[in-house]
């Protein structure tokens, strides 16, 4: 992206998840946390959902089941710290993500 304006990068990533699912390339900028969830027909296709921010739920369900648990996390952040939403951003991220927000409870 030339512009790295944030609404520039929201109007990017609308673009490309109107895209038909089965040609959009495998990366957090093309699929929504319910292409991973569910199937065609909206019907969830995983035993259990663990939201990000709960890493001490995570963490534990993880090593119930055996697999390894690594803490540290990579995180894409804006350098802003103060940096605020505007209204269009809002509305575009509300718009673009309804069905994620809506299933995971957000």
């Amino acid at each position: 992206l030339r512009d790295k304006s944030f609404l520039k990068y929201l109007t990017y990533l609308e673009e490309n998840l109107e895209n038909d699912f089965t040609t959009r390339k495998i990366r957090p900028s093309t699929l929504r946390q319910t292409d991973y969830l569910l199937d065609n027909n909206d019907n969830i296709i995983v035993n259990k959902i663990l939201k990000f921010e709960d890493r001490e739920t995570i963490e534990a369900y993880l090593k119930k089941h055996n697999f390894s648990y690594k803490s540290d996390v990579h995180l894409h952040k804006s350098k802003t710290n103060n940096y605020q939403l505007s209204i269009h951003e809002r509305k575009t991220i509300e718009r673009i993500f309804a069905k994620d927000f809506e299933l995971l409870g957000y």
